[in-house]
């Protein structure tokens, strides 16, 4: 009921009046009551002297003077009556005096002038609220004896005046006043005037009661105050705190309303203030990450965090691609909880599958991150993760706080296979370029140097001339091939690009091979499916896509076999295809029969003078042409070589235009 700010303020609010009301009305009480009594006491005095002042005046005579009545009768309810000197010495000794028996009623003053004689022992009158031991019958229970201090009495002997409140005798409670009476400046005795409090008591119990009554409404009012003034200050800090939960639950975007300009009302103002700076520090915190996430989302290389514990905290895709996902390769929010890949669960050729994780995790790159993680310092290592298909270069290097405290290890890994397969065939490509260059080059020279040593007679010299000559040729057309080849890998040459009539390219190619059909005694039927679109492209380029294609098909087919020509246009590309009758290509060369220097028949092939280059320049050319190279083969059979371009759907073949490219 308590726990919050309202109710808080509104009890003490309500604590605070009910107490502050309390002490109050007794004050009030207590200083109405005294000022009462002052008062009365003040009066009661001030014509207690008056009078005694007409009775100085007045000694001696017989008769009352109307003044003296005036003031008498502003006694009429209280008790009024002399003492003689020697009964104020008795009581300045502690005895008791009584007023008169049988006092008439409207002549006090007769009255005054006799003194009752004292109680037979003369002894004090018990005090209030002790049991007395006189008896019931006793002359001293008449209201009407009295008692005065001894030291009261002396004062009055010494002509001072005194005024007291309580019981003379065993009545109720008074107030009197007792005056000396000075004849001649000498005291000649004293007047006593006592008033009853029980009039005063009424009158003081009613203003009590009239406050109280008061009191009630003022409580209702002023709780009713409290609670709006609460209200007015808890709502702002209730709309604070809500605001601050929302902020803690991540909306940045909440404000409070300044309702004043007090404190609470700065507060809200500061409080705006510091969630626009924790919106905007936040916002760009959020953008600095998603710009890493993004980069490393998109890098090359595989990224992989870990703790001091060897539990995962970083992953990104290319790291689950690099290492090998179980599942398909996306990355998501369970890749980076803490996982741990310091333990095997499963061994299979050096591989560690972890649970949850996703991954597989080498052995190798699990010593490396230790390592690094037990040394400090940061390690590179090159591993295969599958038994040679695959290299990964792993780069891992300690994690520091800001206090340079180490949190854990960070990896990059790299997929380095192109890398090393660039590098095996370069090393192929070396190795090949040598040993085809080896071979005329060995020729050459052992029968230049047999002609010299006139080893050779000269009768058979023209014949080994015309070994050297091919040979040469064959040299020639090696290094040309290796110089086209690399000119169309390097991207360093120009093209010019005309509109290509592929059927009139095919006639022109056809018309070049005329000898090597006629000395292979093989013929190539050619066949267009319609009016095909022209192609844009290199014309001499093409050319030599079509020459090498239809120079391999001829050379490889049996004499008196067909090749088969046919060029058609297939969703806007116009597809070539050029099938022969040969040995067909065994499904292990399928893949390689692109590459340079891959020959399917080895000896067959230098025999018939080729390089080894003509199908890697085919696909180089075009593939730069924006087309794709097939080939499909039956053991037995022949083989189909087809490659598509692109067609320009706007020049036909015929119409005499050209297209746009």
């Amino acid at each position: 009921m308590f726990n919050s700010l309202f109710s808080k303020l509104i009890s003490t609010y309500i604590i605070v009046i009910l107490i502050t009301l309390l002490v109050l009305g007794v004050a009030m009480s207590y200083l109405l009551g005294d000022y009462y009594y002052s008062a009365v006491e003040q009066e009661l005095l001030s014509e207690s002297r008056e009078l005694a002042e007409m009775i100085a005046e007045n000694t001696g005579q017989n008769s009352i003077s109307p003044s003296v009545m005036d003031v008498l009768n502003r006694f009429r309810e209280n008790r009024v009556f002399l003492i003689s000197k020697e009964n104020l010495m008795l009581m300045a000794n502690g005895k008791f005096i009584s007023d008169p028996p049988g006092n008439p009623p409207g002549n006090p003053y007769n009255d005054l002038t006799n003194d009752p004689p004292l109680p037979p022992d003369g002894s004090r009158n018990v005090p209030p609220g002790v049991k007395s031991n006189i008896p019931p019958n006793d002359p001293r229970n008449d209201p009407r004896y009295i008692r005065l201090d001894p030291l009261d009495a002396q004062l009055l002997l010494e002509g001072k005046s005194i005024t007291r409140r309580g019981n003379l005798s065993r009545s109720d409670q008074v107030i009197f006043a007792v005056v000396p009476v000075l004849v001649n400046d000498e005291v000649n005795g004293a007047l006593f005037s006592s008033a009853p409090l029980a009039n005063i008591t009424e009158a003081v119990e009613a203003v009590r009661g009239i406050m109280l009554i008061a009191a009630v409404p003022a409580l209702l009012l002023a709780a009713l105050i409290g609670l709006l003034i609460s209200r007015s200050l808890a709502r702002p800090l209730h709309r604070l705190n809500e605001a601050t939960v929302q902020i803690a639950g991540g909306d940045y975007r909440q404000r409070v309303e300044i309702i004043s300009g007090d404190e609470i009302g700065q507060l809200a103002q500061n409080f705006n203030q510091m969630a626009l700076s924790l919106e905007e520090t936040v916002g760009a915190l959020a953008r600095e990450k998603g710009k890493i996430e993004s980069i490393l989302a998109n890098m090359a290389e595989g990224v992989l965090a870990v703790d001091n514990d060897n539990r995962v905290i970083l992953l990104n895709r290319q790291a689950i691609n690099t290492l090998g996902s179980p599942q398909n390769h996306q990355l998501t929010a369970q890749h980076k909880i803490p996982q741990s890949i310091s333990e095997d669960n499963q061994q299979t050729a050096g591989l560690s599958t972890q649970p949850g994780a996703e991954v597989i995790v080498h052995n190798q790159l699990k010593e490396l991150f230790a390592a690094v993680l037990a040394s400090g310092e940061s390690r590179s290592e090159e591993y295969t993760p599958d038994c040679g298909h695959t290299f990964i270069q792993a780069h891992v290097s300690l994690l520091n706080d800001q206090d340079g405290n180490s949190f854990g290890a960070v990896g990059v890994l790299q997929d380095i296979t192109e890398i090393k397969k660039l590098d095996q065939l370069r090393q192929d490509f070396v190795a090949n370029v040598s040993h085809e260059l080896r071979t005329p080059m060995t020729s050459v020279q052992g029968y230049i140097e047999a002609m010299l040593d006139s080893a050779i007679p000269i009768e058979e010299r023209d014949k080994y001339l015309a070994v050297i000559y091919r040979e040469t040729l064959r040299l020639n057309k090696l290094i040309y091939d290796l110089l086209d080849l690399s000119l169309i890998e390097s991207h360093g040459e120009k093209w010019e690009l005309n509109e290509i009539d592929i059927p009139e390219l095919v006639g022109q190619v056809l018309l070049k091979l005329q000898p090597l059909m006629y000395k292979h005694q093989v013929t190539v039927d050619s066949r267009f499916t319609g009016q095909l679109p022209l192609v844009p492209g290199d014309e001499d380029r093409i050319e030599q896509v079509i020459f090498n294609l239809l120079d391999n098909a001829i050379k490889f087919s049996p004499s008196g076999g067909v090749v088969t020509l046919r060029a058609e246009e297939e969703n806007d590309l116009i597809k070539v295809s050029i099938t022969d009758q040969g040995a067909g290509i065994p499904a292990e060369d399928m893949e390689h029969i692109w590459e340079r220097f891959h020959r399917v028949e080895k000896s067959r092939s230098r025999a018939l003078g080729g390089t080894g280059l003509g199908l890697a320049i085919v696909k180089q050319i075009v593939e730069a042409h924006g087309g794709t190279v097939n080939v499909h083969s039956v053991v037995g059979q022949g083989s189909t070589f087809s490659f598509t371009l692109p067609a320009n759907l706007v020049g036909k073949h015929g119409d005499g235009s050209l297209a746009s490219f």
